[in-house]
C-alpha cells in the first residue's frame, strides 16, 4: 500500500490591529521607564539626547522592571483608566483646543452639586501637585509640528479644568521634559512619553480610586471585524 506524503495547507491570515496613530479622534501617550538611576543632570540630559541611539539603549536597559509605567491611574473629562503593560493611556479626545494640561497628584477631591452629582473636581491641597502645559502648533515657514511644554502654576482657585489629564502619582516620582519637541502630524493629540521613577508607589492612588471610581466612566477597547483578514481596535464609548 502506497502511502502519501502530507501536505499543509498554509493559508495566510493577517491580523491587523490599529495603533493609536490609524484612530480619530484620541489622546495618547506613553508611560516609560526612568533612564537614570538618580535625578539627572542638565548635562547628563543634554549628552543623551545629544547621541542618537543612546537615549534607546538607556530606556531598553530600564524595561527590565516594566511594572514600574503599568498599571498608574489617570483622568479625563469624565474618563478613568490605567496605563496597560506597554505603558500606553488613551482616552477619548473631547475637545478641539491644541493646548492641554497634565496635573500629576496622587489625589483630587470631588465637590459635589447634588447629591452624587458631581460640580468639578479640585486639587487637594494635602497633596503635593505639578501642572504641564501642552501646547501643539506648526510652524507655518517650516510646517514643522512640535509641541510645548512647559510647567505653569496650579489654578488659584484649584479648580481642574475638563481639559487637564490628571495622572496619579507624587510628583517627585514623574518626570516630564520641557521644551520644543517635534512630532509627526497627526488628527490625534499624541503626547511626547513621560517617565515614571523606581521609587513610584502606585498604591496610595489606587486605593483612593477604588473609592472614588463611581465618578468616572471607565476606558474599554474592542477588536472590531472590518473583513475576513482585517481587524481593528477601537475605544468604546
Amino acid at each position: 500500500m502506497k502511502t502519501l506524503p502530507i501536505r499543509f495547507l498554509r493559508i495566510p491570515f493577517f491580523l491587523i490591529i490599529c495603533s493609536s496613530s490609524c484612530l480619530a479622534t484620541q489622546i495618547t501617550f506613553f508611560l516609560r521607564p526612568y533612564p537614570f538611576d538618580q535625578n539627572a543632570t542638565h548635562e547628563e540630559l543634554k549628552a543623551l539626547v545629544s547621541t542618537p541611539g543612546k537615549l534607546a539603549i538607556k530606556t531598553l536597559r530600564n524595561r527590565s522592571d516594566t511594572r514600574t509605567a503599568e498599571g498608574i491611574f489617570s483622568t479625563y473629562w469624565g474618563y478613568i483608566t490605567a496605563s496597560d503593560f506597554n505603558g500606553q493611556i488613551r482616552f477619548p479626545l473631547k475637545q478641539q483646543s491644541q493646548t492641554i494640561h497634565i496635573l500629576v497628584t496622587e489625589r483630587i477631591v470631588p465637590v459635589a452639586m447634588i447629591g452624587n452629582t458631581i460640580h468639578h473636581w479640585e486639587i487637594d491641597p494635602s497633596a503635593p501637585a505639578v501642572r504641564y502645559s501642552y501646547t501643539r502648533s506648526q510652524d507655518p515657514k517650516t510646517n514643522i509640528t512640535s509641541w510645548k511644554i512647559e510647567k505653569v502654576s496650579l489654578p488659584e482657585n484649584n479648580r481642574i479644568q475638563l481639559d487637564t489629564i490628571v495622572l496619579f502619582a507624587k510628583p517627585s516620582s514623574i518626570y516630564i521634559p520641557e521644551g520644543i519637541i517635534p512630532v509627526e502630524p497627526n488628527p490625534n493629540l499624541i503626547l511626547p512619553p513621560i517617565y515614571v521613577k523606581k521609587n513610584i508607589n502606585s498604591t496610595v492612588p489606587a486605593l483612593w480610586m477604588i473609592k472614588m471610581r463611581q465618578f468616572f466612566k471607565p476606558i474599554t477597547q474592542e477588536i472590531k471585524k472590518v473583513s475576513e483578514t482585517y481587524y481593528s481596535e477601537q475605544l468604546v464609548q
